[in-house]
């Protein structure tokens, strides 16, 4: 059995997604590491990041991602 790949979505001030998928498939659209959205979506729901300019949301398992 293999694993599932969690999906995340990245969203703008606007609410307008800008990727949907992996997070690297999200990296690559963002332009940017792996690292660093997983470092902005950690310091955002931490709090540090009062209004972001994007917003990355880990969303629930599936098959599609």
């Amino acid at each position: 059995m293999s694993r599932r790949k969690q999906c995340y979505i990245a969203y703008n001030q606007a609410d307008e997604v800008l990727a949907l998928g992996t997070v690297d498939e999200v990296a690559s659209a963002l332009g940017t590491t792996v690292n660093a959205v997983k470092s902005k979506m950690s310091h955002w729901k931490r709090g540090d990041i009062k209004n972001p300019r994007i917003k990355i949301y880990k969303v629930e398992e599936d098959e599609s991602c």
